[in-house]
Parts: C-alpha cells; sequence; structure tokens
C-alpha cells in the first residue's frame, strides 16, 4: 500500500473503531448525554483462541469504558459469533461485556439478529438463557477442546476415545457457538482485562484490597501482587490480615507465598502454623516439604508446640513434619514428653515414635523408657 494511502488508512480505522463503540451504547439504551459522559479507551489486543487456531494469535479490539471521573466501569468488544466446524453456520457479530475485573456480564446481539443453531432454528429464550449459564462459567467442560474435537450432534472422537458429554453443559445445536463465544468470554480476554484494571492501581492501593469486603476483589489484588512480584513487608502484613479475615484466601494465596524469598515465606508460614486450623495447618505442612527451606534457630522456636487440642490426625500430621526436617526444640522436647501421659493412647503412642528417634536428656530418655515397659505390648499396631 503506498505510503499516501497508510496515512489515510489509519485514521479511517480509529474512526471506524469509534463509531462503532458509539453505536454500541447508543444501542443498549445509553442517551448521547451520558454517552459523551463515558470515555471509551481501545485496546489492541492478541488472544490465543483455541477454537480458532491452537498456534496462532487472533486481534481484536477491546474498549474499556470510564466514567467522568476516569474509572474504569466496564469492557466490552465485538466478536464473531461462532468458529463454525462444517462450514454451514450463520455467521453474526456480536458484542460481549465484561465488568471491570473480566467477570462476563452479558453478550448483546444487534437489532434483528438471532443466533442460530442445527437445521437454521433461531436460538429459544431458553437457549439464550443456557448460553449467559455457559459464559458465566469458567469451567465450562468443552474449554480444553478444539473444533475438531466437536460436531453439531455435540462431542465426538478425541484422540481416538469416546468422549461423553453431558448436552445440559451446552445449547443442543449451538456446540460451535457455545465454545467460540466461551473463549472470548473467558478466555485470554479476561486476563487482559483484569492486568488493565490492575494496572491503574498502585502498590498500596491493590494491598489495601486484600481487606476489601467487594466480591471478588481480595483474589483480584492477590492475583496483581503475585504479577507485581511485590513480596514486601507491607504485602506481607496484609496478606496475613485479609487471611485472618478470611480464611478462604490461604489457598490462592500459596502461589504468593510460594514465589516469595524465604525472608517472607517462612514468617508467613509460622505465623499460619500458630493460628489457623487443621486444615490450614496442613496447606502449610504441605508447602514447607515441598519447599524445604533453611530453618533458623529462631524460626524453629517459634513454630508450634504440640498441644492438648489437636487431634490424633493433626498429631501424626505435625510430627511427621517435625521428623523430616528433624525440628525440635527443647520447649518442645519437654512438651511431647508431657504427651506421653495423653489419655489418647493412639497419640501418646505416636509421640513415642517420634521421641525414640531424637537426641534426648538423660532425664527425657529415662520417661521415653519408662513408657515402654509400661506399653511396650501395645506399641506396635
Amino acid at each position: 500500500m503506498p505510503d499516501f494511502l497508510k496515512s489515510v488508512a489509519m485514521p479511517l480505522k480509529l474512526i471506524k473503531a469509534s463509531l462503532i463503540a458509539f453505536l454500541w451504547l447508543m444501542s443498549i439504551g445509553t442517551n448521547s448525554a451520558q454517552v459523551m459522559s463515558h470515555r471509551l479507551v481501545r485496546h489492541d489486543i492478541e488472544v490465543l483462541h483455541p477454537a480458532i487456531s491452537t498456534t496462532l494469535p487472533v486481534r481484536n479490539t477491546l474498549f474499556e469504558r470510564q466514567d467522568e471521573t476516569g474509572n474504569t466501569t466496564g469492557f466490552f468488544m465485538e466478536v464473531l459469533s461462532v468458529e463454525c466446524g462444517d462450514t454451514q453456520c450463520r455467521v453474526d457479530t456480536v458484542t460481549l461485556v465484561w465488568d471491570r475485573l473480566g467477570r462476563y456480564d452479558r453478550i448483546h446481539l444487534p437489532d434483528g439478529v438471532e443466533l442460530e443453531k442445527a437445521e437454521g432454528k433461531d436460538f429459544t429464550p431458553a437457549d439464550y438463557a443456557k448460553l449467559d449459564a455457559v459464559l458465566s462459567n469458567p469451567d465450562f467442560p468443552l474449554k480444553d477442546l478444539v473444533k475438531q474435537d466437536l460436531s453439531t450432534e455435540g462431542v465426538h472422537a478425541v484422540s481416538g476415545a469416546s468422549v461423553s458429554m453431558d448436552k445440559s453443559a451446552y445449547v443442543e445445536g449451538a456446540i460451535w457457538t457455545c465454545q467460540t463465544l466461551w473463549h472470548w468470554a473467558q478466555g485470554d480476554s479476561r486476563q487482559i482485562i483484569r492486568n488493565i484494571t490492575g494496572d491503574q492501581y498502585s502498590d498500596p492501593e491493590l494491598r489495601a484490597l486484600i481487606l476489601s469486603d467487594s466480591t471478588g476483589m481480595p483474589e483480584f489484588a492477590l492475583e496483581q501482587l503475585i504479577r507485581r512480584e511485590d513480596f514486601s513487608e507491607a504485602a506481607l502484613e496484609e496478606m496475613l490480615a485479609g487471611i485472618y479475615k478470611d480464611s478462604t484466601l490461604l489457598r490462592p494465596s500459596m502461589e504468593y507465598w510460594d514465589l516469595a524469598p524465604d525472608s517472607i515465606y517462612l514468617p508467613a508460614m509460622i505465623a499460619l502454623l500458630n493460628t489457623r486450623g487443621l486444615e490450614d495447618r496442613r496447606i502449610c505442612i504441605h508447602s514447607i516439604t515441598q519447599r524445604k527451606p533453611r530453618l533458623s534457630t529462631t524460626m524453629l522456636e517459634a513454630l508450634p508446640i504440640p498441644n492438648l487440642s489437636m487431634s490424633y490426625k493433626e498429631f501424626s500430621t505435625y510430627l511427621d513434619f517435625l521428623g523430616r526436617f528433624r525440628i525440635s526444640s527443647p520447649a518442645m522436647t519437654e512438651r511431647l514428653v508431657e504427651l506421653l501421659q495423653h489419655e489418647d493412647f493412639m497419640v501418646s503412642r505416636r509421640v513415642y515414635w517420634h521421641l525414640e528417634d531424637l537426641q534426648l536428656s538423660k532425664t527425657h530418655r529415662e520417661l521415653v523408657n519408662e513408657y515402654y515397659r509400661t506399653w511396650e505390648d501395645k506399641l506396635w499396631p
């Protein structure tokens, strides 16, 4: 293309994109005054869309909608309704809408357009409701399949094996449409949106969002802190405060802790071991076991000491952890020796076998030997 035509083509593309955005806002009932009070920011993006290609990125234009103060209120993008697997589909242009955290909100069809399913039939109201449920589900059962794995009848052979799929998982007769639109709604576009929104926050603002009561916001903040590799002392404090406030944050936070340096990781794990319940402590113990960090004397002394409130299962898990790392301290050994008197014989026996492998003082060794003499006949299961 000649240079003078290129210079004309680029502004025309921008005008076209702006016109598309303006017409879409008008089409969903937004009046001209409201349109003018909102700013639209264009983002040219590339995504990997498995329903189109498993290797080549697909380009599209994502629009960010901001209010009059510059705060992001949502995103939208025009996409083709289906990547057909048999060249017999009717393809329409539709608009997908997300909130500022990349959560699918809705699909918008132009006036006079109806989505089509098998045999040229239009979607019914029930089909649209099912499609909306599909696009809202991040765990869509067909997400790992490509269009060659699908047919108008549903899922057929994958790698030579027959695949069974509940037809309630998609709109019957429109499986390609469901797969195509799902990858737009829940695929790479979603993460791009979350990152655009995340970039609008400073590090302190993101850390503060860990304590937010807004649904999905703590998880979003956690994800963005991982992306930024913010392993500061301030992040440590906010992260622990968030977990203390909502224990469901612990499991997704493990990616953050596992990436953090030992100077952040170990204080966090010890704090969590000392304050959380059984299941949370198991998560932390598993992490430490996998990571195998070097534990200083100070860290060892800060580890929780087994107590009477622990169940046998928790005792066993914790003692396995201590034994694997050959962890012991005077205070911990003293408490374990006391637990030889535990009223639950299963617990006291488990403690005995742990103490047997430790270097003990003469006094403690005598107490362990006394336990052996008392329960010798029952020490082996």
